[in-house]
């Protein structure tokens, strides 16, 4: 079963990726490709609906009507790639973090 109103839960992680994207963006390929994916999952539903329909304008409904999961076919991909990229994004945080606190520290040490 699929519940893709839960997926408002994930605005909180999808505004901390937002927020980092420039930063995040220059650490490696796999945060890039990470940003990437979760972000064309996010708008495959928006871009699958309007090619609905417009569609629907064309085709007859009969034939588009058999398309109405096109959608929804993203949508438990969609927390998986959210989960990905927020992972990445904060073990890089966290590894550059880490570099600085442990070179005062040596600096600390010399100095004593």
């Amino acid at each position: 079963m699929v519940a893709p109103y839960n997926q408002l839960l994930l605005l909180p992680a999808v505004f901390l990726l937002v927020q980092q994207a420039r930063s995040s963006w220059n650490r490696s390929r796999i945060t890039r490709l990470a940003y990437v994916v979760s972000g064309l999952l996010a708008l495959w539903p928006w871009l699958a609906t309007l090619c609905l329909s417009l569609a629907g304008l064309i085709v007859p409904a009969k034939v588009v009507q058999q398309a109405w999961a096109l959608p929804l076919y993203t949508s438990l991909g969609i927390p998986l790639a959210v989960l990905g990229a927020t992972a990445l994004m904060l073990t890089d945080f966290v590894s550059f973090r880490s570099i600085p606190r442990r070179a005062v520290q040596e600096r600390a040490r010399q100095s004593t």
